[in-house]
């Protein structure tokens, strides 16, 4: 971080300037009801927040809903969050093999990107003879990550990703970032990844329950609640109770 002294005749100083954040790409998969999809999109909370503050990372989502009767329904309820408003949740589906769903597998135009992603990578790592893009790349498919800590290791391999040139410039020769605006490696998962106990104990007091608030200002009127309490009233979620409890 860096002072700037400023032209002013009295020479004083002005404050520090923030170093530009890095710019990165994740592409969370969802899939399953309502408290599924919060259950996902609560981990994303968690990394989101130590890329932020600790690795001076600005990370954009995209999602991959299951296209499924109860996943669609969950998607679109989903939006009743404030945080989630404005984020597209049809940009791509993703399928389980059935053969009762004409065959239909996982990703169609997203699995494409992921998978063109992972040839470029290999192809790079064999022209250049690098060994270290291996070890790197692995980490943008984000496994089960139960602690901080298994988030912070991925996030370390992906902030060298981002700061490796002959990389970035791959990227944009080859097109295969997420889209023309994120032209830079982007993280996904393709497994169940929803947030652990001890995540939510961690991020809880970090600002996890107004990462999930709901948007007050429409809930009323855009029908996303059928039912709401009154102020006497209090709300007990039943569903998995026991296991729920500490």
């Amino acid at each position: 971080m860096t002072r700037q002294i400023s032209a002013r005749n009295n020479g004083t100083v002005d404050p520090p300037v923030p170093p530009t954040m890095l710019q990165g790409t994740m592409v969370l998969q969802i899939a399953g009801e309502l408290g599924n999809h919060i259950a996902y999109l609560a981990y994303y909370f968690a990394v989101r927040t130590i890329a932020s503050t600790e690795f001076n990372l600005n990370l954009t989502l995209h999602v991959r809903k299951q296209n499924h009767r109860k996943s669609i329904s969950a998607a679109r309820n989903v939006q009743c969050l404030k945080s989630f408003r404005h984020l597209d949740f049809d940009e791509c589906d993703w399928f389980k093999t059935d053969n009762n769903k004409n065959g239909k597998k996982l990703g169609e135009l997203c699995k494409t990107k992921i998978s063109n992603q992972s040839e470029a990578l290999l192809d790079l790592e064999r022209s250049s003879n690098n060994q270290t893009i291996s070890t790197l790349s692995s980490s943008l498919s984000m496994s089960k990550h139960e602690t901080s800590n298994d988030i912070r290791s991925s996030l370390r391999d992906y902030v060298a990703m981002l700061q490796d040139d002959s990389i970035l410039q791959m990227y944009r020769t080859m097109n295969v970032g997420w889209n023309s605006d994120e032209p830079y490696p982007f993280l996904y998962n393709l497994e169940v990844n929803m947030i652990s106990d001890a995540l939510i104990d961690e991020f809880y007091s970090r600002g996890l329950p107004q990462y999930l608030a709901f948007d007050d200002d429409t809930k009323n009127s855009s029908g996303c609640c059928a039912m709401l309490p009154t102020e006497d009233e209090q709300v007990f979620h039943h569903r998995s109770f026991v296991t729920d409890l500490p």
